[in-house]
């Protein structure tokens, strides 16, 4: 066991892809993980493979996560983190991206993500930490990508905000930024096909990244081994930004 048994993370967007690989990293680590999602069917067969350390939580977003805080205070364990993971994605050119489109990116991607620190916030008992997934395109703009990218540049600059402003209630708050990982959103990045080869061209690495990757800089961003570090970013994109 480890430090982390009996202590609460809630990770949004935990069913799949890069939230399910921290969720299981954390109740791997000892955490009791509070995991959200819309598809309720999916989180039960998490749970199912998780075990009893992974609690499912149902719910839009939108609504935010006290769903969430419920269900770790009552299991009687602190909450002492939150890894915001959430969000969608979206390409298509700028001059004809509706504006209700724009609004609901930057809706599910910044706002929700606001709205869920502050939340958590509230339940800190004795401080925690905030892990904010953004990625490469909070650093680098790509074409047709305008609402992503404006979100990803947001939650960038929210992170750092909310991390000079919550310093003092020994809350820290710091990003991950993913580059291109193998996930069901980058599944149409085919080997041979034009954007698969145009961003490994840009890798350093030359390869996908792997969700279980960013499930380690996760961990090591809610643990004490970065108990100095607030208002950073941790690039895990195979050197794509670098």
């Amino acid at each position: 066991m480890t430090s982390a048994t009996r202590a609460g993370v809630v990770v949004t967007g935990a069913s799949r892809g890069i939230g399910l690989a921290v969720a299981r990293r954390l109740v791997e680590d000892g955490y009791t993980v509070a995991g959200t999602g819309r598809d309720a069917t999916r989180l039960e067969q998490r749970a199912g493979e998780l075990g009893s350390g992974f609690i499912p939580v149902a719910g839009d977003i939108a609504d935010g996560i006290e769903g969430a805080l419920d269900a770790i205070v009552a299991r009687g364990v602190p909450l002492v983190g939150l890894v915001n993971n959430v969000g969608v994605s979206q390409l298509g050119p700028s001059a004809e991206l509706p504006r209700d489109e724009f609004a609901r990116v930057m809706d599910i991607n910044v706002t929700s993500v606001f709205t869920a620190s502050v939340q958590a916030h509230n339940h800190f008992d004795a401080g925690g930490s905030i892990v904010n997934i953004t990625s490469i395109e909070a650093f680098v703009a790509h074409a047709k990508m305008a609402a992503y990218v404006a979100s990803k540049f947001a939650v960038r600059g929210l992170t750092q905000a909310l991390a000079l402003e919550w310093a003092r209630d020994n809350i820290r708050v710091n990003s991950v930024a993913p580059g291109v990982i193998d996930t069901d959103m980058t599944a149409h990045l085919v080997p041979g096909s034009r954007g698969h080869d145009l961003l490994m061209g840009r890798t350093p690495m030359r390869r996908t990244g792997d969700p279980t990757e960013i499930a380690g800089a996760v961990a090591f961003l809610l643990g004490p081994d970065s108990s100095f570090m607030t208002g950073s970013h941790l690039n895990v994109d195979g050197g794509y930004t670098a």
